[in-house]
C-alpha cells in the first residue's frame, strides 16, 4: 500500500530538526493541502503565519559581554561578545575542554568555526559541528545568553 502524499510530507517534515516547531497551523496545514491537490481551498500563507512566535530582536549594546560557563561532559565553556555599533563584531571562547586529547583535537577545528560563524551570523544562530555537537550546544548557549544580556 502507497503512503499518501500528504503523510509524506508530514514525515518528511518531522524528520527535520525542528521545522515543526517553527511552523504555525496554518502552514503546516497548507503544506498538506498543496500535498494534496485542494491548496485552492486556502488562502495564501504570509509571513506571519510562519514567523516564530516571541518579542521582536532588540539591538544589543556596544561593550564586551561574557556568557555563563556552560558545563559540558568533558568540561566548562565560556563565551565572550563584543559588540560595536550594535553588531556582533567578535567572539572568543574563553575557556573550553581540552584536558584530553580527543577534546583538543575536536576543539582544535570546532572553536575557531564557531567563532567565525557566529560572527558572519551576527548571533548565536549557528549550525552545531558533526562530531562536536556538545560543544557547540555549549557554545550557542553561552553567547546566547551572553546577547540576550547585552539586549537587555
Amino acid at each position: 500500500m502507497q503512503r499518501p502524499r500528504w503523510l509524506a510530507v508530514l514525515m518528511t517534515l518531522d524528520m527535520t530538526k525542528g521545522v515543526t516547531a517553527e511552523i504555525s497551523r496554518f502552514a503546516l496545514a497548507a503544506t498538506i493541502a498543496v500535498a494534496v491537490g485542494s491548496a485552492a481551498m486556502l488562502s495564501p500563507v504570509s509571513a506571519q503565519d510562519i514567523a516564530p512566535a516571541g518579542p521582536t530582536a532588540v539591538a544589543p549594546k556596544d561593550g564586551t559581554w561574557i556568557g555563563p560557563r556552560v558545563f559540558t561532559f568533558y568540561g566548562y565553556l565560556q563565551v565572550e561578545a563584543v559588540v560595536a555599533g550594535g553588531v556582533l563584531t567578535k567572539v572568543r571562547i574563553r575557556e573550553y575542554p581540552k584536558n584530553d586529547g580527543t577534546s583538543r583535537r575536536i576543539n582544535a577545528i570546532a572553536v575557531p568555526y564557531l567563532e567565525k560563524s557566529a560572527v558572519s551570523a551576527g548571533s548565536a544562530q549557528v549550525d552545531t559541528i558533526t562530531g562536536a555537537t556538545i560543544t557547540s550546544k555549549a557554545f550557542i548557549k553561552s553567547l546566547g545568553e551572553a546577547l540576550d544580556a547585552a539586549a537587555r
